[in-house]
């Protein structure tokens, strides 16, 4: 049986766990442009987060591997009936990571959309920044790219888990 002194113990040992990781957590900078408060739908609300995407996230992020908003919005879009056309659009006026998201559900509903797109950002050339588990950094967009030919990243984010890296 625990004493009272081991349970105090445990419990300053777990709080000063989460402020650590709380403190340690990579920081996000602030969208540049302001965040509207409206959303006529959870489509809309998910499409934004794509097209305002700071980074590439993996399916799994930080100390506790959790699931970034940038994925889950992408699982949300992908069963839509208008994810052919919300993907489109965000390749189209979204940054480099929501242009990276967008091709990998064009991956696996527009294999020409997907070709076609892979090519012109390919072309683009320039890295990306990305977080990969704990790992913040940046990639080549050729070599996220590469991987996505591959089905990795689609995969990855369809089980909501890290599985190549």
């Amino acid at each position: 049986m625990a004493t009272a002194r081991q349970l105090g113990l445990l419990s300053v040992t777990l709080t000063w766990s989460l402020a650590a990781i709380w403190l340690l957590r990579p920081a996000r900078p602030a969208p540049s442009v302001p965040v509207p408060i409206h959303h006529n739908t959870a489509l809309e609300l998910a499409a934004t987060v794509l097209r305002e995407a700071d980074r590439f996230y993996a399916a799994q992020t930080g100390y506790g591997g959790f699931n970034p908003p940038e994925v889950l919005a992408w699982r949300y879009i992908l069963p839509s009936d208008r994810a052919d056309s919300v993907f489109k659009a965000i390749l189209h006026d979204g940054p480099r990571p929501g242009q990276l998201y967008a091709l990998a559900g064009l991956y696996l509903i527009d294999s020409v959309a997907y070709k076609r797109e892979s090519r012109r950002l390919r072309s683009l050339a320039g890295d990306v920044p990305t977080v990969i588990g704990c790992i913040v950094g940046a990639r080549s967009v050729s070599s996220v790219l590469d991987d996505m030919d591959r089905g990795w990243w689609t995969k990855e984010f369809l089980a909501a888990r890290l599985i190549h890296h």
